[in-house]
């Protein structure tokens, strides 16, 4: 694989490390021992490598979470070996554990495809971001406030949206379970946990996205 490292890349890259080399002078000159530090080097130099490399080779999708939880396993082993902290030290390294295995199944089956088209095909310009969000707040706005439930047509045409855009949105709403279809439009679905519903979402979200890398394995892929 040829290198495609451009002048830019490696000027910022140096940049970074240069800045990462005085960053670890400072606290190591501020520290009590050296040993101290030592968390921080394993996760800063981990990173710093990773991303020289991947500017070089384009590494494949994944490579990033196992360098990345590589290197917290090893600050959480320089955080036993300096503090003699197991339960700080263990945690960081089983976390670690986690991201290789979830950055190696990325690496063997490819990256899991679980984002929406809508949020997917969003640029990374925050103003397109926010752009949508706002839509899809002024959607489920419409719909909730609606007594009769509203087709894509009909809610375009109310709110002065271009029609595919709403469809798009619409979909996505439909599919995170905040609107319903029926055969006469969509109605906004209630919050079942009140203003507590994006936190049940997450306690319900969490366990599947941590047992997913054990599921793609059990499967292979």
């Amino acid at each position: 694989m040829g290198s495609r490292a451009t002048p830019a890349h490696r000027s910022e890259n140096a940049r970074t490390a240069v800045g990462v080399a005085i960053g670890l002078v400072l606290l190591a000159f501020f520290s009590d021992s050296v040993t101290d530090i030592a968390p921080i080097a394993v996760l800063a130099v981990g990173m710093l490598v990773y991303s020289v490399a991947d500017d070089r080779y384009s590494l494949p999708d994944g490579t990033g979470r196992t360098v990345y939880g590589a290197a917290i396993s090893l600050a959480g082993v320089a955080f036993f070996v300096a503090h003699s902290s197991i339960g700080i030290g263990g945690t960081l390294t089983l976390a670690g554990l986690w991201f290789v295995l979830d950055g190696t199944t990325a690496v063997m089956y490819g990256e899991e495809k679980t984002e929406h088209g809508y949020v997917s095909e969003a640029n990374e310009d925050s103003e397109e971001v926010l752009s949508r969000m706002m839509l899809l707040r002024k959607l489920y706005v419409a719909l909730r406030d609606s007594e009769e439930p509203q087709t894509a047509e009909e809610v375009a045409e109310d709110l002065g949206i271009a029609e595919p855009r709403v469809e798009s949105a619409l979909s996505y709403l439909e599919s995170e379970g905040r609107i319903t279809s029926e055969e006469g439009g969509y109605s906004a679905e209630p919050h079942r946990w009140g203003g507590a519903t994006p936190f049940v979402r997450f306690l319900v979200w969490l366990p599947r996205r941590l047992l997913r890398p054990f599921f793609r394995l059990s499967t292979r892929g």
